[in-house]
């Protein structure tokens, strides 16, 4: 099993690059990447697992990304998230709260995390997403690059 490096911020994007909208997520943290500030780390699953509260809990920031079906009038949604030892399993409905909970309980450590929901509307099987889909990456890539430069700066970001 190949370790994630720990990074004072990370940012992890969660999808199905061939059902459409719901690649969102990893195309928005695509985006930051090439943007991000020295100290971001950034990775894309299809899906969250156990193995990345080890890396989670050695970051300073953990920004959690994720298309959710949605209404087109509805934005990029940017919240706090905390630990949640009650949330779905850790299998395919894992969540960013499972996650952190498994991070606290077995390294003590759960960081400051926040949850970047990007609305869809399409999720058959296509590699290609709709162009609300598109425009919510390029809203979300924006609002995570803003998350970064507060947490870089060790601000608190407001979402």
């Amino acid at each position: 099993m190949q370790s994630c490096p720990a990074a004072p911020i990370l940012v992890i994007g969660c999808g199905n690059a061939i059902r459409e909208d719901d690649a969102a997520g990893l195309r928005a943290v695509e985006a930051v990447e090439a943007r991000a500030p020295v100290g971001v780390q950034c990775l894309t699953r299809h899906q969250l697992s156990p193995e990345l509260a080890d890396p989670i809990s050695r970051a300073r920031t953990v920004i959690f990304v994720d298309a959710r079906a949605d209404r087109l009038d509805q934005a990029v949604l940017v919240e706090p998230l905390e630990p949640d030892p009650t949330g779905a399993g850790l299998g395919h409905f894992g969540s960013g709260g499972s996650v952190l909970a498994l991070a606290e309980a077995l390294y003590g450590k759960a960081p400051r995390a926040w949850l970047v929901t990007i609305p869809g509307t399409s999720f058959g099987f296509s590699t290609e997403m709709t162009e609300a889909g598109r425009a919510g990456v390029a809203e979300a890539a924006e609002r995570i690059l803003e998350l970064l430069t507060a947490a870089a700066g060790g601000n608190a970001a407001d979402g």
